[in-house]
């Protein structure tokens, strides 16, 4: 009989959904996605499936069903900058995301070993979304602020997005602003703390996308790069409502 170090050895290796128990099958991902990523472990009943590292049968963590899936891709979207920034300053990918799960590790208060986001349950990963906001737009601002150096800082004149008063904040307001909400809902929310709204979006490979976008300097941000979109507005529109 398997104890519970073997259990969650299985569980970690693809091969035991956290769910129901069963064992996993070891198939293609066509068998949930319209065309091949490779393979991944998989449990039917459940929905719940993990990918491989690449040219290997090594699973990325453990099995997910499409809520842990949707907090997975979030806590990516907010941790990965945080070590991405560092990739300019030299070093290795490896060794410098490898600090920064050291970092999370001490953040959360669990063992190294299973801080990694592809182990993490939705506890885990809101808790790592928590934490990573509180860093994420000091590590985006310190690494761009060369580009930033020439845009145009908007003057709050209240806490209020909708007191600041410009032609082009007034065009967006008017014209695109209810045609994002109605399309996007909850995944289009303005942020008074960075006096911006973000834009969340599933691409083509079932990721998600984080846009933010500052009205007034007409600039679009697209965190997984930090990296500025031109010309902004007229990207916006033209790539998310297809006028």
């Amino acid at each position: 009989m398997l104890n519970i170090d073997d259990l969650f050895k299985l569980i970690y290796e693809g091969k035991l959904c956290p769910y129901c128990g069963a064992e996993t099958i070891y198939v293609d991902s066509t068998a949930v996605y319209s065309k091949s990523y490779g393979m991944i472990y998989l449990c039917t009943p459940c929905d719940a499936y993990v990918g491989v590292h690449k040219g290997t049968a090594n699973a990325k963590g453990r099995l997910a069903n499409a809520e842990l899936r949707f907090w997975k891709k979030e806590a990516h979207a907010y941790f990965d900058p945080i070590w991405q920034v560092e990739l300019n300053k030299g070093g290795t990918k490896y060794a410098i995301r490898n600090k920064a799960y050291d970092w999370l590790s001490k953040e959360l208060g669990i063992h190294r070993e299973i801080t990694h986001i592809g182990f993490f349950d939705i506890y885990l990963c809101k808790q790592s979304v928590e934490i990573c906001k509180k860093v994420e737009l000091e590590t985006i601002e310190s690494t761009t602020t060369k580009v930033k150096s020439d845009m145009p800082r908007p003057e709050i004149e209240s806490p209020d997005f909708l007191s600041v008063r410009d032609n082009r904040t007034i065009a967006f307001l008017d014209d695109w602003l209810p045609k994002f909400e109605e399309k996007f809902g909850d995944d289009f929310v303005y942020d008074k703390k960075k006096f911006c709204f973000t834009l969340k979006v599933i691409n083509d490979r079932s990721e998600i996308d984080v846009f933010d976008f500052y009205p007034k300097a007409n600039k679009v941000l697209f965190r997984k790069e930090n990296r500025w979109i031109k010309p902004g507005l007229n990207w916006l529109i033209n790539t998310f409502l297809h006028l």
